[in-house]
Formats: C-alpha cells, structure tokens, sequence
C-alpha cells in the first residue's frame, strides 16, 4: 500500500517485471508521469482550431498501476501506460470522455543520456515477450528523468507504428544487445528517428523545444 492509500500494483515478484523494489524507479516512473500530465501533454495533445484556441474543456488520463482493471491489462498486456482522454461540460454526460491517444511512457535515468538511444525490450530469458511484440500504444513518451530536478534533462514523443515499421524494413541505427541478466533488447539511435520524421516532438537538453511533424491533435504544430 502506497503512502496515498492505493495499492501499488508493480510491488509484485513476477519474472521479467521491472522490480520496482530493488531501485529508485518507482518514484522515477511516477514523477515522470505526473510531469508530464502537468507541463507535456497538455500542450501537445489539447485540441485546438487552426489560430491556436483551445477547445473547452480538460484531458483526463486512465493509469492502470493505480485504476487497475482494464486499465492495469492494458499496462501489463499492451504496453499502454495511460490513455490520455477529453472531457467537457458540452458533452452530454459528465461522466462521457473522447479518447485522443495511448501512451507508453519511458524514463530513464540521465546518467543514460550520453548513449543518444532509444531502448527497447526484445525477448526476456524465460521466452516472455518484450514491448517489440505486445506493445499497442499509439507513442512513446521517451526520456531521461532527473529526480532531483524533478524534470526531464531531454525527452521524446515517438510514434510507435512508425518506429516498428523502421526496425523490420529499413534497421539502420539499430543493434541487439543482450544484458547480463540474459534480456534481449534493441538500441535505436535517435538521430535516426529525428531524421526518418519518427520522433514527432522533442525537448533538448538545453530547454529547445520542437514540434518536428504536424500531430492531427495539433494543427499549428509546424
């Protein structure tokens, strides 16, 4: 039981899940979450004309780790850490919601920053699969999370389906490496994805900020 009362989900002895127990992952994972409902996504995904207004109303996000049910299956089985939704007093319910997009979110530590990569879960030792073949999020939310900043150092917005069609038909930037743990995973350069258009915002290291492709929830994008 987290100190908020909810059930911590992750806090579990299962093979191939992160061990949320062991490091300081946990609150890195959640910081980086609740930062980016607060500073990322709202700018990215409110839904606007084409002079910049936004629409009436708020987004609102599930979070399996703490909602649980179809939530918490998405999280686990898809790869879907949240699912970022629209609610407004216009709509005929209160409780109704428009849903905008799906989200894997991925934060790593800065010291991981130098490596310019994108890491991404291929086979586990057991034979478990990793997000290359379950994860069914529209983007990664990719970056590297300082705690005691309480901010990203760099961060990425990458679109799945694009990333996935890189790495089976064109594969530059890519190497398999295997951990000492015996998990397969692939590194992808993301210069690379900068470049093939795969990466559709950025946040550098120095405060610049880029829309690199026009998002269909973001028409002044460009």
């Amino acid at each position: 039981m987290s100190e908020t009362g909810v059930t911590d989900r992750r806090v579990i002895d299962k093979p191939n899940w992160t061990n949320f127990n062991e490091t300081d992952e946990l609150q890195r994972s959640d910081n980086a979450h609740e930062y980016a409902k607060a500073h990322i996504y709202p700018h990215i995904f409110t839904p606007r004309n084409a002079e910049g207004k936004a629409a009436k109303g708020e987004l609102v996000y599930t979070n399996g780790i703490q909602d649980g049910g179809k939530a918490l299956e998405e999280d686990r089985n898809e790869g879907i850490d949240t699912t970022i939704m629209w609610t407004s007093d216009r709509l005929p319910n209160a409780d109704l919601a428009t849903p905008i997009t799906t989200i894997q979110e991925r934060s790593r530590h800065p010291k991981f920053e130098k490596y310019r990569d994108l890491t991404l879960t291929y086979m586990n030792p057991t034979g478990a699969v990793g997000d290359f073949f379950k994860c069914r999020a529209e983007y990664y939310l990719y970056g590297f999370f300082d705690l005691e900043k309480n901010d990203y150092t760099s961060a990425y917005l990458i679109q799945r389906s694009s990333l996935f069609r890189h790495i089976i038909g064109v594969r530059t930037g890519l190497q398999m490496q295997t951990n000492n743990k015996g998990q397969q995973f692939m590194c992808i350069d993301l210069g690379i994805l900068r470049d093939a258009g795969i990466i559709k915002w950025e946040r550098l290291q120095r405060g610049q900020e880029s829309f690199l492709s026009t998002l269909p929830y973001q028409p002044i994008a460009m």
